[in-house]
């Protein structure tokens, strides 16, 4: 019962870090998109792929008008 206990927690943890990367990928994103690169050299320094990217670049883009 323990361990299981255990590996749910641990998993949890997991899960919480991949969410902290992605959100701080998404940031540094938003930052690089709003001076100026293109999506796909933000691609390449966010790790992020290009549907997320555009989509990121409308939200901002009709956040700022």
């Amino acid at each position: 019962m323990e361990l299981a206990i255990t590996r749910t927690i641990r998993n949890e943890i997991e899960g919480v870090r991949r969410k902290g990367r992605k959100e701080g990928k998404i940031s540094v994103a938003k930052n690089l998109l709003t001076m100026g690169y293109s999506i796909d050299q933000v691609g390449k320094m966010a790790e992020l792929n290009e549907s997320e990217l555009k989509e990121l670049k409308e939200n901002t883009r009709n956040k700022n008008t």
